[in-house]
């Protein structure tokens, strides 16, 4: 019998902090390279939606499983009556899947929505503290405190 006690290991290689990222539509396309459907010449998305049955899920699945090909599947899904492309495989509300030639960092959450008004409206409470109410004048006078010159 030993007196000494093994302490446990450390961990080689922790976990890297998870970052959430938002994007705008062009920007992703521009970053990520988005591969056009070769199984619909119509499909939605501007070319690049698969869809979640049949021989597109079946060609989704097969690019996932090559090396890195986990890292190159998006997601559209429905958040609240809102269609987000979100970095990997969703299966609830998912819509379509999109596949990119580049892969998101392993690390990243990331959400990419078509235009800046939406991500300010979805995102407004998390981004600033919101702002005071602008004050018009002193209430019941009718004056607006702007001044004219």
């Amino acid at each position: 019998m030993s007196n000494h006690t093994t302490q446990p290991a450390e961990q080689a290689n922790p976990p890297a902090e998870r970052k959430y990222v938002i994007m705008l539509w062009e920007d992703w396309i521009e970053k990520y390279k988005p591969i056009t459907n070769p199984l619909d010449d119509n499909a939605s998305w501007d070319g690049f939606g698969f869809e979640t049955y049949g021989p597109e899920i079946d060609y989704v699945r097969e690019f996932g499983k090559k090396p890195g090909g986990e890292l190159k599947a998006w997601t559209v899904v429905d958040v609240d009556g809102k269609l987000i492309v979100s970095s990997g495989f969703h299966f609830v509300n998912r819509l379509n899947y999109i596949l990119t030639e580049v892969p998101f960092a392993e690390a990243e959450d990331i959400d990419v929505y078509d235009e800046l008004s939406d991500i300010r409206r979805e995102y407004r409470k998390y981004l600033v503290p919101p702002l005071p109410k602008a004050t018009r004048g002193k209430r019941g006078t009718g004056h607006s405190g702007v001044t004219a010159k």
